[in-house]
């Protein structure tokens, strides 16, 4: 998780941050479980995943409050608008993957409604809920930007991108994704329409919320956990314990070997 002139990423138990683009790394916290999922709503005020539960600090790390997902769920995906505001992507056995909402910091949860199977949700610079998801649904009703209701053909197992619109969800499609690739399962957004999706093999680039998309593959880096960005050109992706950044978009990438202090 990536933030403007600064960066974050998770290894163990450990929150790791970068103040010279990824050259050196230093221990910002040190979270109470095995991290699966981490937000940064600003330096020192962290939310992570955990197996069970999520851990919240406000101070660097030295004191964590953790908040259980609903009951029977496990916490899979968070985006978070501040320490107390945000959402989350849980699993719960036999059902498959919901969505819920929190304004408390997680002491309680509200269903949120999608015609989606949720991978990963964020919140865009204006505060909006976006997600990423493999439509369970053929068709839905939605109010278009200029508030007419419309139907919207959707094709049952294929990812979207959606975007909180009312009460309900507006689609958008990601172009060269086709039946038995792997789907997407992380997203980052950032202001001024820029979104970023991945899966194991490409990552999508959109630089206006979705109109249209550029796409890169990195199959070579098998094993992705993160993607973050600062701006459309400069970026971050983490596999396994490896760093890599990119000033292109993504085109290309390269490690980073830079020194990591615990």
């Amino acid at each position: 998780t990536v933030g403007i002139g600064a960066g974050w990423v998770y290894d163990g138990t450990l929150i790791l941050s970068t103040s010279d683009a990824g050259v050196h790394w230093t221990m910002a916290a040190r979270a109470p479980v095995q991290i699966s999922g981490l937000a940064v709503v600003a330096p020192g005020s962290y939310v992570v995943l955990g197996q069970d539960a999520l851990y919240r600090t406000e101070d660097g790390g030295a004191t964590w409050a953790a908040a259980l997902p609903p009951p029977g769920y496990y916490p899979a995906a968070l985006g978070m608008r501040s320490a107390d505001v945000g959402y989350l992507v849980a699993y719960k056995p036999g059902t498959g993957r919901s969505l819920f909402s929190t304004a408390d910091g997680g002491s309680s949860w509200i269903a949120v409604p999608t015609p989606f199977s949720p991978s990963a949700v964020g919140v865009d610079a204006g505060g909006r809920a976006v997600a990423v998801g493999t439509a369970t649904q053929r068709a839905i009703w939605q109010r278009g930007w200029d508030g007419k209701l419309q139907e919207i053909s959707l094709t049952p197992g294929t990812p979207y991108l959606w975007f909180a619109a009312g009460t309900g969800w507006w689609p958008v499609g990601l172009p060269h994704w086709t039946k038995g690739q792997p789907t997407p399962v992380g997203l980052v957004t950032g202001p001024n329409g820029l979104v970023w999706i991945w899966s194991q093999t490409t990552l999508w680039l959109s630089t206006n919320d979705g109109a249209s998309w550029q796409t890169f593959s990195f199959a070579d880096r098998l094993g992705i956990s993160d993607v973050s960005f600062t701006d459309a050109l400069h970026g971050w992706l983490l596999a396994g314990r490896n760093v890599y950044s990119t000033t292109n978009g993504g085109r290309t990438w390269r490690e980073i070997s830079g020194s990591v202090t615990y």
